[in-house]
């Protein structure tokens, strides 16, 4: 009975598994056109980032901020689920959908590596975004590959489709490893760039001048360069040396340009192709307005002797955030004795520190992975800023701190280093005990509360921040520095990424 029960049960399952005659299979594929739109929308808008812009740089009186959106920096570019090239990709139908939908491509990614962007895509990408504002990104998806023969063809093959539509660019990015694959600026930018704010030509090598192009129409070079709204460039060390030799007054043509940043120059060619820190430190202060400037790996070469003597320091008035990173030493040392600069944020990186004669007192300093054949208390000596920040430096010991904490049993404010220091970030530095930190911190606090050195503007140490490689914390230093600092922070962990502790205050 059992038996003939269980097989008419399998037959019924089985009949009234089948789908109807009539029953239509329903699949993704099916969406009609104005939904999957109205999906990609909704993914376009995930994929957004929203900032609001304060008020005194918003000139629009009676309103408070505005709300500006923009593709997010952080996403990674090389990700197979990009938006909205994952989408167009999937098939035909939804490539239609999305190229109807010219806010979608107004972010342009383009790959020149082993797998490079194919040119009729490049084209397709930027028709597809009609007359908008675009950015666009030349990059590849491995940034430190290594050398690649093929790299300055891929380059060319795209440069021109793009620099076509430059009238429409708001941000352009060129990334690649070789400087030689770069499109020169002298050469191949020009005519009106109006809306252009961001410009980026960067490598990882200097193998020499661009040779992406290598012929131009006469009429194109009579006609300059003009981007009246260009705020930030990153250059090469050959664009730049290309510039400061053959066009000086490039930089001082454009109005608003505030962020310089160059990057890998090595010497090279006659001694009237190689820049020396003179010129280029003539051709950068004709910048108007200019905050923020970064050197980083920039070589430069000796100058005649006659430009070792300026009549006056080279004046930057209104730089703030100044970077210094593997510059040679002549250059670092003429750097600062050539100029007048007292920027708010001084960062060296890799720098021999100890042949800077005129140290500025930056109110923020950052010495990062410094040799510890520098004397970086010496430095110290002659540096009175507020915030000092330690970034994987192995001299960075508590020896140093000891230094730091003022000569025993004296309560002079006039006899300790950096007397305005009220706060210590320390990055990556194993060299250093828990213990010889808070003595520090305790020692300076009790002389700055004399009465004396209260009226003498003496600071206290009112922040501790502590990570990545670094020591243990006492239960005992975690108790004091909370009783004792308005901020603290201690992430610290060993070699082998064993955090030892976590502990922070914040006021």
């Amino acid at each position: 009975m059992s038996r003939i029960t269980s097989q008419g049960y399998r037959e019924y399952t089985q009949l009234n598994s089948r789908p109807p005659a009539h029953t239509v299979v329903t699949t993704i594929h099916s969406l009609p056109a104005e939904l999957l739109h109205i999906i990609f929308c909704i993914i376009h808008q995930d994929v957004l980032h929203r900032n609001l812009i304060p008020p005194d740089s918003v000139d629009a009186p009676g309103h408070p901020c505005i709300l500006e959106t923009n593709w997010c920096r952080q996403e990674d570019l090389a990700a197979a689920s990009l938006f909205p090239f994952a989408l167009a990709s999937v098939c035909r139908q939804w490539r239609n959908v999305a190229s109807c939908a010219p806010i979608f491509w107004t972010r342009v990614v383009v790959f020149v590596d082993s797998n490079p962007t194919d040119r009729a895509d490049v084209r397709a990408y930027l028709e597809w975004s009609d007359s908008l504002p675009i950015e666009v990104l030349v990059l590849k998806r491995d940034g430190h590959s290594g050398h690649d023969p093929h790299e300055r063809r891929r380059v060319a093959a795209v440069m021109k489709t793009i620099l076509s539509h430059l009238s429409r660019i708001e941000r352009l990015y060129v990334y690649v490893n070789q400087s030689s694959s770069l499109p020169s600026i002298q050469r191949y930018f020009h005519g009106e760039a109006p809306i252009l704010k961001c410009l980026t030509l960067k490598c990882n090598v200097d193998d020499g001048p661009s040779r992406v192009y290598s012929t131009r129409c006469a009429s194109e070079s009579r006609v300059a360069f003009h981007c009246p709204l260009l705020t930030g460039i990153k250059l090469d060390g050959q664009n730049f040396r290309t510039i400061c030799l053959k066009d000086p007054t490039w930089f001082s043509r454009l109005p608003v340009l505030r962020f310089l940043d160059v990057s890998h120059l090595r010497p090279s060619g006659t001694p009237e192709e190689q820049l020396t820190i003179e010129t280029a430190l003539r051709v950068i202060s004709a910048i108007p307005h200019l905050r923020n400037l970064s050197l980083t790996d920039v070589n430069f070469c000796p100058g005649p002797r006659h430009e070792h003597d300026l009549d006056d320091p080279l004046i930057f008035g209104e730089l703030f955030f100044l970077t210094i990173d593997s510059l040679n030493v002549a250059a670092l040392r003429r750097l600062f004795d050539l100029t007048d600069v007292e920027p708010g944020m001084l960062r060296l990186r890799r720098c021999a520190i100890d042949v800077i004669g005129h140290i500025p007192h930056s109110t923020y300093l950052t010495l990062e992975e410094i040799d510890d054949r520098q004397d970086i208390l010496d430095f110290l000596d002659f540096w009175d800023g507020e915030v000092v920040t330690f970034t994987a430096c192995p001299a960075f010991n508590d020896r140093l701190l000891e230094s730091l904490a003022g000569p025993g049993n004296s309560t002079s404010s006039s006899r300790l280093i950096a007397p305005s220091l009220r706060a210590i970030n320390i990055e990556g530095c194993p060299n250093f005990s828990a213990s010889a930190l808070r003595r520090m911190v305790e020692t300076r606090n009790e002389i700055a509360s004399l009465p004396g050195n209260i009226a003498n503007g003496l600071a206290a140490i009112n922040k501790v921040s502590v990570s990545g490689v670094g020591p243990r914390l006492s239960e005992e230093d975690i108790t004091w520095m909370r009783s004792n600092l308005r901020t603290f922070y201690w992430y610290t962990h060993c070699g082998d990424g064993a955090i030892y502790h976590a502990a922070e205050k914040v006021s």
